[in-house]
């Protein structure tokens, strides 16, 4: 094999081997009547950055619901309020999970709060 095709294909394992080791970032969209989680990214070892948007709605708090796909215990988060916002996640194993995003305002004092959940659901596959 010549020294060009040896560099060739050198820089083309280097490339594959940069591109399986970067974060990947997948970016979603909802009805805009919802809230909605905008943006995913994986931090590696079971790790996720999740950031959501009321599109335009400040709510006074979020409920993010993960749930195991085939399976396990469901989890809530309650999250800060506002128009925006991100939170990063340990899932702490691998497999496939299915997280919804809900907005929550207060209608009265000492009432329950309304919850309104997003039109889409973000699935994961963690390895």
């Amino acid at each position: 094999m010549s020294i060009k095709k040896l560099t060739f294909v050198a820089g083309l394992a280097g490339v594959a081997l940069a591109a399986a080791g970067s974060a990947q970032a997948a970016r979603y969209t909802c009805d805009k009547s919802a809230p909605c989680i905008v943006q995913t990214e994986e931090l590696g070892k079971h790790r996720v950055l999740l950031k959501f948007s009321g599109q335009g709605t400040k709510y006074d708090h979020y409920t993010l619901t993960i749930r195991p796909h085939g399976g396990g215990a469901e989890k809530q988060v309650r999250l800060a309020g506002g128009k925006l916002g991100q939170i990063r996640l340990d899932l702490k194993k691998a497999g496939d999970y299915e997280i919804s995003l809900a907005g929550c305002e207060k209608v009265k004092k000492g009432a329950a709060p309304v919850c309104k959940p997003s039109s889409e659901h973000v699935r994961l596959n963690l390895r």
